[in-house]
Protein backbone atom coordinates (compact mmCIF):
# COMPACT_ATOMS: atom_id res chain seq x y z
CA UNK A 1 0.00 0.00 0.00
CA UNK A 2 2.87 2.61 1.12
CA UNK A 3 4.49 1.27 -2.48
CA UNK A 4 0.80 2.81 -5.03
CA UNK A 5 0.10 5.86 -2.28
CA UNK A 6 4.09 6.79 -3.18
CA UNK A 7 3.48 5.75 -7.14
CA UNK A 8 0.05 7.59 -7.58
CA UNK A 9 0.50 10.55 -5.03
CA UNK A 10 4.00 11.13 -5.25
CA UNK A 11 5.08 11.08 -8.42
CA UNK A 12 1.58 11.55 -9.92
CA UNK A 13 1.07 8.56 -12.00
CA UNK A 14 -2.50 7.80 -12.89
CA UNK A 15 -1.84 4.43 -14.02
CA UNK A 16 0.77 1.27 -13.62
CA UNK A 17 0.83 -1.97 -14.53
CA UNK A 18 2.11 -4.83 -13.65
CA UNK A 19 3.68 -8.47 -14.98
CA UNK A 20 1.95 -10.79 -11.73
CA UNK A 21 -1.61 -11.58 -11.77
CA UNK A 22 -1.90 -10.29 -8.53
CA UNK A 23 0.02 -8.18 -6.08
CA UNK A 24 -1.88 -7.37 -3.49
CA UNK A 25 -2.21 -10.50 -1.14
CA UNK A 26 -3.22 -8.70 1.98
CA UNK A 27 -6.52 -10.71 3.44
CA UNK A 28 -9.13 -7.05 2.35
CA UNK A 29 -7.25 -6.08 -1.08
CA UNK A 30 -6.50 -2.95 0.59
CA UNK A 31 -4.19 -2.23 -1.89
CA UNK A 32 -6.92 -2.44 -5.02
CA UNK A 33 -9.31 -1.22 -2.68
CA UNK A 34 -7.28 1.90 -2.26
CA UNK A 35 -6.30 2.50 -5.61
CA UNK A 36 -10.81 2.27 -6.76
CA UNK A 37 -11.69 4.35 -4.28
CA UNK A 38 -9.02 7.29 -4.82
CA UNK A 39 -9.74 7.21 -8.62
CA UNK A 40 -6.68 5.24 -10.02
CA UNK A 41 -6.46 1.88 -11.50
CA UNK A 42 -3.91 -0.67 -12.79
CA UNK A 43 -3.48 -3.47 -15.27
CA UNK A 44 -2.45 -6.99 -14.24
CA UNK A 45 -0.82 -9.28 -16.22
CA UNK A 46 1.26 -7.19 -18.70
CA UNK A 47 4.64 -8.23 -20.07
CA UNK A 48 7.23 -6.44 -21.08
CA UNK A 49 6.59 -2.97 -19.30
CA UNK A 50 10.17 -2.66 -18.56
CA UNK A 51 10.64 -1.87 -22.20
CA UNK A 52 8.74 0.69 -22.89
CA UNK A 53 9.96 3.99 -22.71
CA UNK A 54 9.99 5.95 -19.86
CA UNK A 55 8.24 9.01 -21.21
CA UNK A 56 6.92 10.37 -24.36
CA UNK A 57 4.54 6.64 -24.32
CA UNK A 58 1.06 6.00 -24.55
CA UNK A 59 -0.47 2.84 -23.08
CA UNK A 60 -3.36 2.12 -24.26
CA UNK A 61 -5.58 -1.18 -23.71
CA UNK A 62 -8.87 -2.81 -25.82
CA UNK A 63 -7.50 -3.87 -28.91
CA UNK A 64 -7.92 -7.09 -29.70
CA UNK A 65 -5.48 -9.76 -30.39
CA UNK A 66 -3.06 -8.83 -33.13
CA UNK A 67 -1.91 -11.68 -35.87
CA UNK A 68 0.89 -13.15 -33.95
CA UNK A 69 0.39 -11.83 -30.24
CA UNK A 70 0.57 -13.54 -27.19
CA UNK A 71 -1.11 -13.75 -23.67
CA UNK A 72 -4.93 -13.09 -22.16
CA UNK A 73 -7.79 -11.21 -23.89
CA UNK A 74 -6.94 -7.66 -23.21
CA UNK A 75 -4.59 -5.91 -25.44
CA UNK A 76 -2.04 -3.39 -23.86
CA UNK A 77 -0.24 -1.57 -26.86
CA UNK A 78 2.53 0.70 -26.30
CA UNK A 79 2.23 3.95 -28.66
CA UNK A 80 6.02 5.16 -28.54
CA UNK A 81 8.09 7.61 -30.53
CA UNK A 82 9.66 6.84 -33.91
CA UNK A 83 13.20 6.05 -32.56
CA UNK A 84 11.93 3.36 -29.64
CA UNK A 85 14.13 0.45 -30.39
CA UNK A 86 11.63 -2.68 -29.52
CA UNK A 87 8.36 -2.89 -31.17
CA UNK A 88 7.13 -2.82 -35.42
CA UNK A 89 5.99 -0.14 -37.21
CA UNK A 90 2.57 -0.09 -38.42
CA UNK A 91 3.94 -1.04 -41.97
CA UNK A 92 5.86 -3.63 -40.37
CA UNK A 93 3.03 -5.36 -38.34
CA UNK A 94 1.56 -8.65 -39.21
CA UNK A 95 -1.82 -8.00 -40.75
CA UNK A 96 -1.26 -4.43 -41.31
CA UNK A 97 -2.46 -2.62 -43.03
CA UNK A 98 -5.90 -4.49 -42.31
CA UNK A 99 -7.19 -5.61 -45.72
CA UNK A 100 -10.28 -4.59 -47.71
CA UNK A 101 -13.45 -6.63 -47.65
CA UNK A 102 -15.50 -7.40 -50.58
CA UNK A 103 -18.41 -7.59 -48.33
CA UNK A 104 -18.27 -4.86 -46.05
CA UNK A 105 -20.47 -5.07 -42.76
CA UNK A 106 -23.35 -2.49 -42.36
CA UNK A 107 -26.09 -2.63 -40.04
CA UNK A 108 -29.43 -3.78 -41.18
CA UNK A 109 -32.87 -2.52 -39.79
CA UNK A 110 -32.62 -4.36 -36.23
CA UNK A 111 -29.11 -3.06 -36.08
CA UNK A 112 -27.01 -5.49 -36.42
CA UNK A 113 -23.90 -5.56 -38.80
CA UNK A 114 -24.27 -7.86 -41.52
CA UNK A 115 -21.95 -8.22 -44.84
CA UNK A 116 -23.30 -6.13 -47.70
CA UNK A 117 -23.88 -7.96 -51.00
Amino acid sequence: LDALKFLHLERKILFHGHEPLDTDTTPNLEGEHWLLHNDFTQAEGVANLDKVPEAGSLVTIGFAKPLGGSGGYARYIAIAPADWSEGVSVTEAPGAPLSRQTAPLKRDENGVFRPTP
